[in-house]
């Protein structure tokens, strides 16, 4: 009985070395994206997002995506008034960076368009450019809404700031659960 054990032990250990040595592959594991920055407002801070323009920003318990805080901007004034984060300590030239947030409407005021847009100036130009990463054409109070999409910095930069904006000058809006990878 020992023998027939043994000998089956071998049979299994022979087969595995020439199938390793054959070039079968084990699966292969999912690759899981670096997250590069995250911000929930759950610290009850605005966790380094700052104001463009006129808007005022505030954590908010009043609504959340998940957990119990957001980032609330209101005093907007222009359509690119709104939160802003600063993506140059992390983004890196020609990196492929995917960018999600969820936004929603304050209570009250009307269904909107909300963006997400890059205003980043290259070393070689110093030259300001806009580039949109994502969009939501209707934006309520009811709901949710998630902004994903990608954008890879062309080059080293002077400057790199992600932030979200609306057609509407004077809307006034959540953030929240905001992750680049």
């Amino acid at each position: 009985m020992r023998r027939k054990l043994l000998a089956a032990v071998g049979v299994l250990g022979l087969a595995a070395s020439i199938g390793a040595s054959a070039g079968v592959a084990s699966p292969a594991l999912a690759q899981v994206p670096e997250v590069v920055h995250s911000s929930d407002f759950e610290d009850g801070t605005t966790q380094g997002w700052f104001r463009r323009g006129t808007a005022v920003l505030a954590v908010s318990d009043a609504q959340a995506h998940t957990g119990t805080h957001s980032l609330l901007t209101t005093g907007r004034t222009d359509v690119w008034h709104g939160p802003a984060f600063d993506g140059l300590p992390f983004l890196r030239p020609r990196g492929v960076y995917r960018f999600d947030a969820h936004v929603r409407i304050l209570a009250g005021d009307p269904t909107v368009p909300l963006q997400m847009t890059m205003q980043f100036v290259p070393e070689s130009t110093g030259q300001r450019g806009w580039t949109q990463i994502a969009s939501a054409p209707a934006v309520t109070d009811q709901a949710w809404v998630a902004l994903s999409g990608q954008w890879s910095p062309p080059e080293a930069g002077f400057e790199m700031q992600f932030y979200v904006e609306s057609s509407d000058p004077t809307v006034s809006y959540y953030v929240d659960d905001v992750v680049v990878t």
